[in-house]
């Protein structure tokens, strides 16, 4: 006669106790195995913040925000994340841009000239001048950079929001209008207000043959 050894008998008994379990619920093992899967199975996370009244937006939408409130006092009008201002000579463009790399942002300013083509709705990239907000001649520049960098947690999402804000207002906001004519563009080039950004030979060429 064969008798069950103790790790024979254990399994048989489990066996039992779960063929009991089943029978008494009415549900199967494999669901139950897939619930317990979900419980140990995570989403990467999204960087979110807290804004005003408690809720919770992602990095760029945040400073969507803030940005879009900013220029629709100054007559931009945006889609996504870049924004348009049609002026007599130019087009003034602002856009934002994630990084690829982090949980970092960039506040591009653009200038298309309509002297050098027709194009309603340029993108940032495609712009005869274009300038990185950070890279204004301004003592604010700094401090925007920190604000925009939200892998830094040292500022709160009030303080980033206060100075984002303030510096679209003050300081990106203004240089575009200093340069949304063809006179304020050849200003800011003898002046090197430009220094930092691009500005193509063929629009230097057009400021020599236009005075």
């Amino acid at each position: 006669m064969h008798y069950p050894a103790p790790g024979e008998r254990l399994t048989s008994r489990f066996l039992l106790f779960t063929a009991a379990l089943l029978l008494f619920s009415g549900s199967s093992l494999v669901p139950g195995a897939l619930e317990d899967e979900r419980l140990f199975t995570t989403e990467a996370p999204q960087s979110c913040h807290v804004v005003h009244g408690g809720a919770m937006k992602d990095s760029t939408s945040l400073n969507r925000t803030v940005m879009a409130r900013e220029l629709r006092k100054a007559d931009y009008k945006g889609r996504a994340n870049t924004w348009h201002k049609p002026c007599q000579d130019t087009i003034l463009v602002v856009n934002l841009q994630k990084s690829q790399y982090g949980d970092v942002h960039y506040i591009n300013l653009g200038v298309w000239v309509r002297l050098l083509g027709e194009n309603e709705a340029p993108k940032e990239y495609q712009c005869h001048i274009r300038q990185r907000a950070t890279s204004l001649r301004t003592e604010k520049a700094k401090a925007l950079e920190q604000a925009l960098n939200f892998v830094d947690t040292a500022m709160s999402p009030e303080e980033r929001e206060a100075l984002i804000a303030e510096f679209m207002r003050t300081e990106a906001i203004p240089f575009l209008e200093s340069i949304a004519t063809m006179e304020g563009i050849r200003t800011a080039v003898e002046t090197q207000q430009l220094r930092g950004g691009m500005v193509p030979e063929r629009l230097r060429d057009l400021l020599v043959s236009k005075p």
